[in-house]
């Protein structure tokens, strides 16, 4: 009996160290790191500088070219077939003197103040005009002086029209005296603020229409 005790002890603890060891095993498949996998880190683009290209503006078809008039006539230097005209000289079509009855006109305008018939100073050289241009043309005759007088629409119609006819008058008075020219050489026209040539709305407009329009006939000229 006691050594069968003796070998069924063996045999139990024979078969205890075999279950250790196969638990040991199977832990040890358990724990079987795996190898770190790498990761694959996707790249950016590297996206190229953009190349510059080279604008090139086309001409605004709205904006016209500055139109040249040298002599100030109202006619472009490409269409003036009289380049030399002198300042206020009225002229045809094509920049050249326009005739009546074989007389040209030149026009000056004078401005006044408000509410005043006294010429300005800066006005008083506005005759030489007239003496370098007959001094140009030795046969040319001042033959009439028709002198236009005109105000702003301040004020009452009638005074404007009496204010209107002063103004001519003050310039016909200077006129004769500076000029040489006789009484019977004018013609007077007094207008009020009936022929305005810039809107009375503003300070300027009505400065504008403060004026005399001086037009001098002149016979014997020769272009």
């Amino acid at each position: 009996m006691k050594s069968i005790k003796i070998i069924m002890t063996v045999l139990v603890a024979g078969l205890l160290i075999a279950l250790v060891f196969a638990g040991c095993a199977t832990q040890e498949e358990a724990v079987i790191e795996e190898e770190p996998v790498a990761e694959v880190v996707e790249e950016a683009p590297v996206e190229e500088p953009a190349k510059e290209v080279a604008m090139v503006e086309e001409p605004d078809p709205t904006v016209t070219a500055q139109v040249r008039d040298s002599d100030g006539d109202g006619v472009p230097d490409d269409q003036d077939r009289c380049p030399d005209t002198p300042a206020g000289m009225r002229v045809d079509a094509f920049g050249c003197p326009k005739t009546t009855g074989g007389m040209v006109e030149i026009q000056l305008t004078l401005e006044f103040d408000f509410d005043s018939y006294r010429i300005r100073e800066e006005y008083m050289a506005e005759r030489y005009k007239i003496d370098e241009f007959i001094a140009a043309n030795p046969e040319a005759e001042v033959v009439r002086i028709d002198l236009d007088g005109h105000t702003c629409n301040i004020g009452k119609k009638n005074y404007n029209y009496k204010l209107s006819r002063e103004r001519a008058l003050a310039v016909r008075d200077y006129l004769m005296d500076e000029l040489g020219v006789g009484h019977e050489a004018f013609k007077i026209n007094a207008y009020g603020e009936d022929r305005p040539v810039a809107s009375n709305d503003t300070r300027e407009g009505r400065r504008r229409n403060r004026r005399v329009d001086v037009v001098f006939v002149i016979k014997g000229v020769i272009m």
